[in-house]
C-alpha cells in the first residue's frame, strides 16, 4: 500500500478497517492472491490482534505508539 493510500485509509472513522476503504478507491486496489500469512492476516479488530498473538506465541506482537 502506498503512503498516500495508507494516509487515506488512516482517516477512516474508528472501527472501520481497510476492507471498508477498498471499495471506495477501486483505482488504488488490485487483487493479490497469497497463502502467505504475513500478507493475508486481518488486523482490523482487537480480536484479530489477539488471534495473531496466539498464533505467534511466545513471540511478542506490539506496535509503536502513534505520535501525538
Amino acid at each position: 500500500m502506498s503512503s498516500h493510500c495508507a494516509a487515506s485509509a488512516h482517516r477512516l472513522p474508528p472501527g472501520c478497517g481497510i476492507r471498508k476503504w477498498m471499495p471506495l478507491h477501486p483505482g488504488s486496489v488490485a487483487p493479490f492472491h497469497s497463502d502467505e500469512p504475513a500478507y493475508v492476516t486481518d488486523l482490523d479488530t482487537p480480536e484479530d490482534v489477539r488471534a495473531l498473538r496466539r498464533m505467534l506465541a511466545p513471540a511478542s506482537v506490539e506496535w509503536a505508539r502513534a505520535p501525538r
